[in-house]
Parts: structure tokens; sequence; C-alpha cells
């Protein structure tokens, strides 16, 4: 290692971000921003949270509380407040959703008072908006899984990290351990979080100019050896959550664009401006940033055919991304040049635009980024004879199905592969809604490929026309002894009263 000693202070091209710029206390006209950023936050991540159908990782959720299972007690912050919220309020969507929609909304002012902390009030107000009108975070606050939760913990990791290292603080150096181990108990996923310590400190070692003014060496050592050991802790605790068992055969460049898409392209425009520009200041968190925003993607991504099922633990990357992108603002409205100044807003303009662009998209076509399974009970209802089977791929569909249809008898699941042929009933028509998931890793679906073969498709419901699709499928089955002829165009028995 190196020296005990202090290391030369860096070079006056380093603008040190790193002293606390906060005033005391929060002026009126600041807490009002604050507070109306929170509440945009709080309006998007609220809209719709009881309309989306729940879909296959949030019903992975439901499954663990009612077991009471292992996830439980390895992931308390994960779960017990979703448990605590069902029992005191009842199983309606919104109920499940609650806990990831709170914290969701509490990361935006949190992050505020991070940001505050390190470069002032004018950059924690554009993270922070970045992050409340962030497509991505909205979706996931909106989903009744522990992501939202495991991106702040994470965050918390890395903040405490930076501190430890430019003030020597033993108190953040051992919360930098500690958030990571949160990070980690939430989803063994966080792993990558480690590697973001590991290539920051590295960069320390090897980029002198780039070192704070006093660093400890033997401090660093201990702090890699704890994430390491995060690292072999995270491992074992796979054995637990089986993550990363199911091979979808991602490619490493579907994990890019897919990353790519959710952040949108304007915010990783800009990350990527501000991360080189970061490298040229010699600018210790803009580094940092980049290192965040980018080295969980790329390993991600390297990992992708192994490790296909984690791919979502990109999601870790975005608050790197949202700070690369002030950093960049707020460095450029620094500069005494008026047009720099108005090109910076002109790139927080751009990738506030991009978020709008997405929330309308999310909230209307792409519909949640779920299947849209009331439009295809609608079209079921309308087009179904009485007793008429209805079977379904889509974790979620049959309480949906029941209310819509009022048919509990006639709704099951059938299986995701149907490479034999099921038995069906031979005097009625059977219909399918298959969800479109498996043409997202361009995979042939079993199922689709005998309701190909021995169905008829009658409509398709699209739905998320980005990187995955959840457009269902609805087919008709008409046994062989049924005559085509009693049956009209829509589907209908010809002259036969339809359920109500």
């Amino acid at each position: 290692m190196g020296p005990e000693k202090p290391c030369e202070a860096p070079s006056p091209r380093v603008r040190d971000m790193s002293r606390d710029r906060s005033q005391a206390g929060f002026s009126r006209a600041e807490l009002l921003v604050v507070v109306g950023i929170t509440l945009v936050a709080a309006a998007l991540r609220a809209y719709r949270l009881d309309y989306w159908p729940m879909y296959g990782d949030e019903t992975l959720t439901m499954v663990h509380i009612e077991k009471w299972d292992a996830h439980i007690s390895i992931s308390p912050l994960a779960y017990l407040p979703v448990a605590g919220l069902v029992k005191v309020l009842g199983q309606a969507w919104w109920v499940w959703r609650l806990w990831p929609c709170l914290v969701g909304v509490a990361s935006v002012p949190l992050l505020y008072v991070l940001v505050r902390r390190l470069s002032g009030a004018t950059m924690a107000a554009w993270t922070a908006a970045f992050l409340a009108a962030s497509p991505w975070h909205i979706a996931q606050s909106q989903t009744a899984r522990h992501y939202p939760l495991q991106m702040l913990v994470g965050l918390l990791a890395v903040y405490a990290t930076y501190r430890a290292l430019e003030n020597d603080s033993l108190a953040q150096y051992a919360l930098s351990v500690f958030w990571g181990l949160v990070a980690v108990l939430t989803r063994p996923s966080s792993i990558y979080l480690m590697f973001i310590v590991f290539a920051y400190c590295g960069a320390l070692w090897v980029w002198p100019a780039l070192r704070p003014p006093t660093i400890r060496w033997r401090r660093v050592l201990g702090l890699v050896v704890g994430h390491a050991a995060l690292v072999v802790f995270a491992y074992e605790l796979t054995k637990v959550y089986g993550e990363g068992t199911e091979l979808w055969g991602h490619s490493p460049l579907h994990v890019l664009l897919t990353v790519a898409y959710y952040s949108t392209a304007p915010l990783v425009c800009v990350a990527l401006l501000a991360a080189a520009l970061g490298l040229r200041l010699k600018d210790r968190p803009a580094v940092l940033f980049g290192l965040y925003a980018f080295v969980p993607v790329a390993m991600v991504a390297a990992t992708a055919v192994f490790r296909s099922a984690i791919g979502v633990a990109a999601f870790l990357v975005l608050p790197g991304m949202l700070l690369l992108a002030a950093w960049a603002i707020e460095t450029m409205r620094r500069r005494s040049d008026a047009p720099v100044r108005w090109f910076a807003a002109l790139l927080g303009t751009a990738v506030l635009g991009g978020f709008a662009a997405r929330d309308l998209e999310y909230f209307t076509n792409a519909h949640g980024y779920r299947a849209p399974i009331r439009q295809a009970c609608a079209y079921i209802r309308d087009h179904r004879a009485p007793g008429e089977l209805v079977g379904f791929n889509t974790s979620g569909l049959r309480e949906e199905m029941s209310s819509v249809i009022g048919d509990t008898a006639s709704i099951s699941l059938f299986s995701a592969a149907l490479d034999t042929m099921p038995v069906l009933p031979t005097e009625s028509r059977t219909w399918f809604v298959s969800e479109d998931i498996y043409s997202t890793w361009d995979i042939a679906d079993p199922a689709r490929q005998w309701l190909n073969a021995h169905a008829r498709l009658m409509t398709v419901i699209p739905a998320y026309v980005g990187p995955r699709s959840h457009s269902l499928w609805i087919y008709l089955y008409t046994p062989p002894g049924l005559a085509d002829g009693a049956w009209d165009n829509t589907g209908r028995p010809a002259g036969q009263q339809l359920s109500p």
C-alpha cells in the first residue's frame, strides 16, 4: 500500500465539491422547492397505483409473505412493512405497492439533502427534479417489489463511501459497509455496488492527482476488505434467493439498449458527456458518479448470458446517471459566459423533456409496463358464450377476469409450455389469453406455437412498444366436431345470447 502519511493536495484544477456548502438551515424559498418537487414525485407515483394489474414479479412478493418463507427473515425491510400494511389495509393492489411507493417518494427529498451537503442547493434541486420525473423510478415505485429500497440503500452506501474517503471519517467508513450490508440483505444483486467502491478506491490509488487531501491507505484497505466480505456474503445468499438461475438468453447489447431505453436517451447522452468532462477536470465527485453510473451496467452486460435473471440490477445505476447530469449542469452554470449557462439549462430541459415523454407513454400506450388485462377481459366478455372456458398464462389475471367476465369456474391457468395436446372440452370452444413475454428474448414460445397451430388468433391487444412486450394475444380454439358455420365472423355463436 501507499504511505500512511497524508498525500499531497490535489492539483488546483481539481474542483473540490466535497466541502459542506449547505447553509445552517433551509430558506423558505428552498423549502418550497423541495416540497414542490416531492409533491410532484408523490403524484406521479400514486397515479394509477391501483389500476395496473399485478404481474409475475409482484406475485412473488405476495407468495413470500403468504408463505412467510426465508425471504422475510433475510430481507425484513423489503417484506415486513408490506406485510403490516396488507394486514391493516387489506389486499388491494395499491396496498401491496404502497411501501415501495412510499420509499420511492421519500428518496426524492433524501437525495436532495445528500447532494446539498456536497454541492449546494442548485445541483440538489436538479438531481431531485430528475429523480422525481424519472420514468424508470416511477415504474419501480409502482411495483410491489424491493427495487426502490435497494436503490436507496445503495445510494446511501455510495454516499458514505465518498464522505469516508474525503473526510477520513471512521463513522462514514462504518456506514459504507453497513449500508452495503443492508443493500445485500435487500437483494444479493446489490453485489454490483461493491465494485463501484473497488473501482473508486482503485482510481485513487493509480491516479495521485485525484486523491483527497488526506487519505489513510490502511483504512481504505479495511473498506475494500469489508465490501469484499459483502461480495462473499451476497454469493452465499443467492442459494436462498435462487438469483441468476434462469437463463433467458440476454445478450450484452440487449442489456445496454434496455438500460438506455428505461433511463432515456437524453439522460444517457448527458451522463456520458458529464463523465468525459469529469475525467478531464479530474473532479472526484464526477469520477465517482461516472463509476456509479456505468460500472454496474458494464458488469451486468458482461455477465448477461450467464446471470440474466438479475438484469434489473442495472436499476441501481440510476442515481449515478442523475448525479452526473446534475453535476454537468451545475459545472457549466458556474461559468461566467452566458452561452455556456444557457447550454446547461438546455441540457437540463432536454433530460426533463425526455422523462416527460416517457412518463406519458408509461401511463398511456405502455400501460404501466404491464399486460392490458382489463381490455383483454372486456374483449372476451363481449365475444364469449356462456360456459366457454378461458385459459391464461399471465399471473394475476384470474381475479380481474372474474370481476369483468363474472364466471370464476370457467377460468384457469394453462401450462406455459403447451407442447402436447391439452385436455379440452369437445362440446364448446376454449379461449386462450397469452402474454407476449418470450418474444423479448427472441425465444420460441411453445404455448404460442401450439396455439398458432391449433387455434385461431382473434386479436392482439398491444402494450409497451419498448424493449419488452406485454401484449396479450387472444386465441379461440374450436373443437373439430363443431361446424365452423355455427359461428359468425366476430367469433360469437350465431343467434346465441351472450353472457352479461
